[in-house]
């Protein structure tokens, strides 16, 4: 889904914001931000090697996911995202919670694959641990959750190895990103929960 306008809090864009309809139908925004900049679901998204954020807006209720793979052509290109998100596999919450799994070349066709359901959880909680670290509700019933990343990680099907973004083990990556909204009473978990996936390609410059 494209981006009309964006802003950060540091630049002179402005983020419009979601139609009444978008809380119904499970629509969502996603974009990048790197030293106050934002960068649009557009391809490619030039960063430089440093931290930077991922920042979704959307329903309260709704979790988000986030699959990434070295090759464009690994990743589904219909709806059916079966193929790289699938329930047993994969986690709410990263640890640490600032970083992104790579799939490794091959990794996905062979049944694997690296992705993690982002949610966030309160500082209050007792057991506080979260996949965003940010969250702000908007007006309009929506959130705003923000994810730093420092570390990019390689799963070879069986363990992931961590880089810091300084020193990325690939030049160039494909995430995949879905939203996943709450479970309706007699509503069963299967792969049409994965709604409105949207492709970044993300690429690190000198």
């Amino acid at each position: 889904m494209k981006i009309c306008k964006l802003l950060s809090a540091l630049t002179v864009s402005v983020l419009i914001p979601l139609q009444a309809y978008a809380l119904e139908n499970n629509q969502y925004e996603v974009w990048i931000q790197q030293d106050g900049k934002a960068f649009p679901a557009t391809s490619p998204i030039k960063l430089k090697r440093a931290p930077f954020e991922v920042v979704f807006r959307g329903p309260a209720a709704n979790d988000y996911g986030l699959a990434a793979a070295t090759k464009a052509e690994e990743l589904p290109k219909s709806g059916d995202l079966s193929s790289v998100f699938r329930f047993g596999n994969g986690l709410f919450v990263d640890d640490p919670n600032t970083k992104i799994s790579i799939s490794a070349p091959g990794v996905i066709g062979k049944g694997w694959s690296s992705w993690n359901m982002w949610a966030y959880s309160s500082p209050n909680d007792p057991e506080y641990i979260s996949g965003f670290q940010k969250r702000v509700v908007n007006a309009d019933g929506t959130v705003l959750l923000t994810r730093t990343i420092d570390k990019l990680c390689v799963d070879d099907g069986e363990k992931d190895a961590c880089h810091p973004v300084s020193k990325p083990v690939y030049k160039r990556f494909f995430a995949l990103v879905t939203t996943l909204p709450p479970l309706l009473p007699g509503q069963k978990a299967d792969a049409t929960r994965w709604l409105n996936p949207t492709t970044l390609e993300i690429e690190f410059t000198e």
